[in-house]
């Protein structure tokens, strides 16, 4: 079980499971503004700044760090596809048609063909 942390006006409290602290933050008694901590944290964090306390708070207290937080395996899927996208010949065949056709208008001096 995970051992969170509290600082609220430069005293600390704790330690609290999860669950409590989230009944705190649902009851008012921790703003978002308030000092978290917990053994894996290499420092404490504003409570709006912890997802696992996101839900906990009103929407609009919370920063918009949290709300476009992603975990880690967000961020690998994310890579994964865009590696995925490169990997398609579909995609390198329209790349190098649009640069043919560039090339064509700048040597040429032509008109661009709007599509």
């Amino acid at each position: 079980m995970d051992e969170w942390h509290l600082s609220i006006a430069g005293k600390d409290y704790g330690p609290y499971s999860l669950e409590k602290l989230g009944q705190y933050a649902k009851e008012g008694r921790i703003s978002p503004d308030d000092f978290i901590w917990k053994n894996n944290f290499p420092n404490w964090l504003e409570a709006r700044q912890v997802p696992e306390l996101a839900g906990f708070f009103p929407f609009s207290e919370i920063s918009e760090a949290v709300a476009e937080t992603e975990y880690p395996t967000q961020a690998a899927a994310k890579k994964q596809r865009k590696k995925e996208l490169l990997r398609r010949p579909l995609f390198w065949i329209i790349f190098i048609l649009i640069l043919a056709y560039l090339a064509a208008v700048a040597i040429t001096n032509l008109p661009y063909i709007y599509l």
